[in-house]
């Protein structure tokens, strides 16, 4: 302890031998001579007895960690003092010699580096204290100190922006055993009051069987980093502490000498999350709280300082989320590890023994891991529930802090905005989770998950709290489906994709490249980094590998995803439009790549019996307009490399390179969205897509397509590819009179078949046909008739209540096999049919005027449509009958 005084007095008023009273010199006037022409006159005040006191202005100075400085009094006297308890033995009694400082209506300070601008602690006004320096008279290498105060009021100074405490109803305690005394006195046996006023006193009641102590206690509200908030009945101790920083590289660990202040508590309730102090806080509400917390400080340098705080809760409950994410928790602990100031290295807690007390003969030891560096996490048992579609639960990190993240740009904007936000990550690893409805209960239908990834990010707006964004991403390498008997599915390299701003007109997160980079920790020491391409919009998205076994009867393998996500369409231009119409529209998609199905008997073997689908990629979109729910759309792209029965022999045909296409609006008089302008990417796995490119400008559309095998025991074969698409024109259709007049009609439907490469053979085929030839490539072995190279399309319209039909037909070859053409040949060769029918009123389609030129038929537009009137003929290249 130190002390320094400055206008000093002295007041020394005894009754010796038999006298038992002293002398009242308010009463009796007398003087002291002090020099030639100087006196003193005594003015001791008989009614405060007998009297050994120093007094004037001192500043003290106790353990390093109380100091205060006013008019203070310095008493002697003698007092028997009782010492704690050690075990089962009697206290000690010890006749001490003892000084007694008191002092009220102060202020003073308790903490680190009192004396200096880098002061960390209470800073304490209106205190009352009392402090006793007691010396045994037997043995006087024997001390003891001890020290009491209370405060009017406190703050709590030295912490910067990142940890703030509170303090009301502050006490300081100090008991300490000095020089050869070892244990401390116990004050709720040693009756004890030190004098801090001229009427007041304050009775020491430190509790000896506490042990040394060098304490402030009180009612402390601390908030850590913003992240960890508690509250309650809570102490701060000071001491001295050799801590070991975590290793740079190769180099060996630095040890650092620290001042350190320790708060600890238990019992109590906390917050871990964002906004703790606000209506609008969101994170884990913890009761049954024990924490500690190590504020360091270097000796050697006061501005190299280190913070750290270990908790754990009996309960939790996670508020603030609203009915989008669902969040509970159990055994959930909280770290904070962080080095301030010029500290660069966190302190390795593995290497440094330090512990925090907690209560009343209670520790918690600090074993924050220092692979962990700079952290600020909750951490335990989390079950999650993410907008009632995704629940993953086991043991999870919560993280809290500050980015900047950059938002999808706005439609015709060049630029994104950046936005400050807080942020609370989630993440873990080799999890269970589950992504369908109903999670959870017995009534669950959808994915069970093993081995699961993730990271889930909440992001709240620093200047604006009610702007917040939720995105997850997820991974698992194994799944099984559940909710549906006789069921079987199983699925691997499974992925979950969710990006969503919660205010309206809010654009999502862009985590694509050059955007945001967020890594969001799944353990102590893997990290997920998340990147979902904002300009996606609000997406929520399953990507798998999956294969479905239905009663053994139905199998299905192959890549699949859906996707329900926010974009904007382009419909096709009405009639008289010049532009076309730009929506925003809530889209589900539903993707499949490399999908095989089999429905039958005895599948994968070679006695399979039944229906095969091989080699199918489809993609169908589902589009809503956000402002009218009225207004949908619906289009596919599908596409097999076969299609057919298999194991039933000769009798029924297959299929081949299927395609279909659809494009549909489904309220009377929308137009279609037209792909060809703004072409989708559908996702079909999680690496590949399908592209939707429909023309609008030919309206409401469905086609199929597919390469047709029909082989009737070798008498009548067939091959070639055949389409259906039906047609409802965006706009008016064009009608020539005789005369050349062209007037508007509109159609009500429009149906068209069409062939592309047909060839066509009855008769007998020696030792069969074979469809990898052309006829006339194998006509020395067949003996019938056959047509080639045939390519077709018929067009059935019905438009202002009458009907008109046009058919084209090109073939490549007409021919009669298996006769000696020696004897007799016939055959036509580039034949051509054309038929353009007209109405009652002598009119007929004009293809060329109302499409452009021509109507394209078929996937690719191979067939070509462009009757301009009435037609009707039939034409030749070349005709050949010879007989001989």
């Amino acid at each position: 302890m130190k002390v320094s005084a400055t206008g000093v007095g002295v007041l020394i008023n005894q009754a010796n031998g038999d006298a038992t009273t002293v002398v009242d010199f308010l009463r009796s006037d007398v003087s002291v001579v002090t020099g030639p022409s100087r006196s003193l006159k005594m003015t001791l005040d008989g009614t405060r007895g007998e009297l050994v006191r120093a007094s004037g202005t001192l500043t003290l100075d106790v353990y390093g960690f109380f100091q205060v400085t006013g008019d203070l009094a310095i008493e002697k006297s003698n007092k028997t003092i009782t010492l704690a308890k050690v075990g089962t033995a009697a206290a000690e009694q010890v006749e001490a010699g003892m000084l007694t400082i008191g002092g009220s209506g102060i202020n003073a300070f308790a903490g680190i580096n009192g004396n200096s601008p880098d002061r960390l602690g209470l800073a304490l006004t209106n205190v009352e204290f009392g402090l006793a320096l007691l010396t045994s008279k037997a043995q006087p290498t024997r001390k003891w100190t001890a020290l009491q105060a209370t405060a009017g009021s406190v703050a709590f100074v030295g912490l910067g922006d990142s940890v703030k405490i509170g303090a009301t109803n502050v006490g300081v305690l100090v008991n300490q055993a000095d020089g050869a005394a070892t244990d401390v006195v116990d004050f709720t046996a040693t009756d004890l009051t030190v004098a801090t006023g001229t009427t007041k006193g304050l009775k020491l009641s430190l509790d000896g069987s506490r042990g040394e102590m060098i304490r402030a206690s009180g009612q402390l509200n601390l908030d850590l980093f913003g992240f960890f908030q508690v509250s309650g009945e809570l102490a701060v101790e000071k001491s001295s502490k050799s801590v070991t920083l975590t290793k740079v590289g190769n180099a060996a660990a630095e040890t650092v000498a620290v001042d350190l202040l320790t708060v600890g508590g238990s019992g109590l309730n906390a917050f871990a999350g964002i906004g703790g102090n606000t209506s609008s806080r969101f994170g884990l509400a913890l009761t049954g709280v024990e924490f500690g917390l190590a504020l360091m400080t270097s000796k050697a340098s006061n501005t190299r300082k280190w913070t750290a705080l270990q908790a754990s809760a009996g309960s939790v409950a996670f508020v603030g989320l609203g009915d989008s994410v669902k969040i509970q928790a159990t055994n959930v602990g909280v770290l904070i590890n962080q080095a301030d100031g010029n500290a660069t290295d966190v302190v390795d807690f593995s290497a440094t023994d330090l512990s925090v007390a907690v209560g009343t003969g209670k520790e918690l030891k600090l074993s924050i891991d220092k692979g962990l560096g700079e952290v600020i996490r909750a951490a335990g048992t989390l079950t999650l529930d993410i907008f009632g579609f995704f629940q993953v639960s086991g043991n999870l990190a919560v993280e809290k802090r500050s980015q900047t993240v950059t938002l999808a740009k706005k439609s015709g904007s060049t630029t994104a905005e950046r936005v400050d936000v807080d942020l609370l990550s989630i993440g873990g690893s080799n999890l269970t989770a589950f992504a369908g409805i109903k999670g959870g209960t017995a009534d669950e239908l959808g994915l069970k998950l093993e081995n699961v990834a993730f990271g889930l990010a909440l992001m709240t707006g620093k200047a604006d709290a009610s702007r917040k964004w939720t995105s997850l991403e997820a991974s698992a390498s194994r799944a099984g489906f559940v909710g549906i008997g006789g069921l079987t599915i199983s699925a691997n390299n499974l992925v979950v994709n969710i990006n969503q701003a919660d205010k309206e007109n809010d654009q999502v997160v862009d985590f694509s490249t050059g955007a945001t980079v967020l890594a969001v920790p799944t353990g102590v020491s893997s990290t997920l980094n998340l990147s979902i391409d904002g300009a996606k919009g609000e997406l929520i998205r399953v990507d798998a590998g999956i294969v479905i076994d239905l009663f053994g009867f139905f199998r299905v393998s192959g890549n699949f995803s859906i996707e329900s996500a926010t974009t904007k369409v382009a419909l096709s231009r009405k009639s008289g439009q010049t532009t076309s119409e730009v929506i925003d529209v809530d889209t589900l998609t539903i993707g499949g790549s490399n999908v095989n199905a089999f429905a039958g008997v005895n599948g994968g073997t070679d006695d399979a019996i039944g229906l095969a689908l091989e080699g199918v990629n489809f993609g169908i979109g589902f589009y809503t307009d956000k402002k009218d729910a009225s207004r949908k759309w619906t289009a596919l792209k599908a596409s097999a490399t076969r299609f057919g029965f298999v194991g039933i022999g000769d009798f029924l045909p297959s299929l081949r390179n299927l395609s279909v296409d659809i494009n549909q609006a489904t309220r009377e008089g929308d137009q279609v969205i037209d792909f060809a302008t703004r072409p989708v990417a559908i996702p079909t796995g999680p690496s590949s897509t399908i592209t939707v490119n429909h023309n609008g400008a030919v309206g409401e559309l469905i086609r199929v397509e597919a390469d047709l095998t029909l082989n009737l025991f070798n008498f009548a074969y067939f091959s070639g590819r055949l389409g259906f698409e039906k047609y409802t024109p965006a706009a008016p259709l064009k009608l020539r009179s005789k005369s050349g007049t062209l007037s508007d009609v509109e159609a009500t439907s429009m149906m068209a078949i069409t062939g592309q490469n047909i060839q066509a053979f009855v008769g007998y085929a020696d030792g069969g046909i074979d469809s990898s030839r052309t006829l006339s490539q194998q006509a020395d072995r067949l003996y019938g008739f056959g047509v080639e190279g045939v390519d077709f399309g018929v067009v059935l319209v019905k438009a202002g209540g009458q009907s008109y039909t046009t058919v084209d037909v090109a073939m490549d070859r007409m021919s009669i096999f298996g006769i000696d053409q020696s004897v007799f040949e016939l055959s036509l060769e580039g034949i051509r049919f054309k038929y353009n029918s007209q109405d009652s009123s002598n009119k007929s389609l004009d293809y060329a005027a109302s499409f452009n030129g021509a109507l394209l038929l078929g996937s690719t537009g191979a067939i070509k449509i462009d009757s301009t009137g009435y037609q009707l003929g039939v034409y030749v290249q070349k005709a050949t009958l010879a007989i001989s």
